[in-house]
């Protein structure tokens, strides 16, 4: 069999690129903001609330992630 290899125009080069560059702003953009923010948000979570909130809060959202992932990835293999 005969196998086809895929090339890209130009085009869509380009526009492949222009969404990494977005993509990789808003993952650094994100980086920037957990390191702003997460250290007063687990001060104030280990003082006011307990030793184990800050990690059962991150845990939380690290497992709500982890299921948008999923089911996003169900989807887009339908």
């Amino acid at each position: 069999s005969i196998r086809r290899r895929h090339t890209r125009s130009l085009c869509d080069w380009e526009f492949r690129r222009v969404l990494f560059r977005s993509a990789m702003g808003i993952a650094l953009g994100g980086l920037a903001l957990g390191v702003l923010i997460g250290p007063p948000f687990g001060g104030f979570m280990y003082q006011f609330v307990g030793k184990s909130a800050p990690f059962i809060v991150l845990s939380f959202l690290a497992l709500l992630d982890g299921c948008k992932f999923y089911t996003s990835s169900l989807v887009n293999s339908s």
